[in-house]
């Protein structure tokens, strides 16, 4: 961003506004600056170059998410979780998960009933699926 950061407006925005609908657009596309983007609040990163459509789509899905006014929590029989809190619960016992465990137990939820190959995704808790994954 000319003239400064785009990081500290992020910031300073979310003084003002908490939970403003935000979407970065950056040519700084390294895993750390997109992780540091979202968990400042930004509600998407998008790195550059890209696709008009693509920022399109995702402008269209912040707007849905944003009238959405279900919940947060996601139950798969006796396992709770709590998305944005990053808490689960098993039977009302809380589960104490690092941040790769959750990042695993949300990835493992988002893919029931199907396998996880090795490099299929590069964005998952462990970069790439690697031998962590195999051995889950």
């Amino acid at each position: 961003m000319p003239g400064g950061d785009g990081l500290d407006l992020l910031r300073e925005l979310q003084q003002l506004q908490r939970g403003a609908g935000v979407i970065i657009t950056s040519a700084r596309a390294g895993v750390d600056d997109r992780i540091t983007g979202l968990e400042l609040g930004a509600a998407d990163y998008l790195p550059k170059p890209f696709y008009l459509p693509e920022l399109s789509a995702r402008i269209a899905a912040l707007v849905r998410r944003r009238h959405y006014q279900g919940t947060n929590l996601l139950v798969v029989g006796a396992l709770s979780v709590d998305v944005p809190a990053r808490r689960a619960s098993v039977a009302g016992r809380a589960l104490t998960l690092t941040r790769i465990e959750f990042d695993l137990l949300l990835l493992l939820l988002a893919n029931q009933s199907r396998v996880i190959y090795e490099g299929r995704d590069s964005r998952t808790p462990f970069g790439r699926c690697g031998r962590a994954v195999q051995l889950v």
